[in-house]
């Protein structure tokens, strides 16, 4: 079963704040955002609601820059992998069977038994390009 976090109005502002964002965040991030608000909400508290959420599937993850977790609700429940935009933070699920064939196929070739994977692409979106 997955432990799922209790509804209390603090998980809810913390989750309100995450449907405002289309961008990965940070638990400070959320945590000074909401902070900012005027909600007083401890930073473990946030830290442990991003984490049991990701742990069912509620919120996607990568490692920032400086190897910091970053969450976004996830906008799919199928497997997905993710475009991030370096300059604005912009990110965007995508699917490919063309890259799943591919993880799946190096994996082959290496007699590599494939458990799980992630994929982050990081660049610049076409707004940051121009």
């Amino acid at each position: 079963m997955i432990n799922q976090p209790r509804r209390t109005r603090q998980r809810e502002l913390i989750w309100q704040a995450l449907q405002k964002q289309r961008r990965f965040v940070s638990s400070q991030q959320v945590h000074a955002w909401l902070s900012k608000k005027g909600h007083e909400i401890g930073l473990a508290t946030v830290y442990r609601s991003l984490k049991s959420w990701h742990e069912s599937g509620q919120l996607d993850v990568i490692r920032g820059a400086d190897n910091e977790m970053l969450f976004r609700i996830c906008a799919g429940s199928d497997h997905h992998h993710h475009l991030v935009c370096t300059e604005c933070g912009d990110a965007f699920e995508i699917s490919s069977r063309e890259l799943e064939d591919s993880i799946k196929k190096i994996a082959r070739n290496k007699r590599f038994r494939l458990a799980s994977h992630e994929v982050e692409i990081f660049g610049q979106c076409e707004n940051c390009n121009d």
